[in-house]
């Protein structure tokens, strides 16, 4: 039996039309929207860890939880400290080298 993760567990994957074809991005005001933070009033560094958690969350390395919890960096309610780490040791894992946006987080 196989089980279907659910990649996108905040429903915020969008579609942006282009010229040279169709991107895909996870939209952060969604959670704005959903209730999980002032994600218009987040640092830029930290909308990027919130976008790329959206983007690798699986349930087990990156959680839904952990998003969440970036969500809310501006409340004080905890910061994933580990997240960077598991994040860069997942993108080794797949294979490639990491960004140095990655890197340097």
């Amino acid at each position: 039996m196989t089980q279907t993760m659910n990649r996108d567990p905040f429903n915020t994957l969008s579609t942006l039309e282009t010229p040279l074809g169709n991107a895909r991005y996870y939209r952060l005001s969604a959670l704005e929207t959903q209730g999980l933070g002032d994600i218009s009033r987040l640092p830029f560094s930290i909308k990027v860890m919130l976008e790329q958690a959206l983007r690798q969350c699986d349930e087990f390395t990156i959680t839904s939880d952990d998003a969440r919890r970036l969500a809310r960096w501006l409340d004080g309610r905890g910061w994933p400290a580990d997240l960077t780490a598991r994040a860069l040791a997942r993108a080794a894992d797949r294979g490639r080298l990491p960004s140095t946006r990655e890197v340097r987080r």
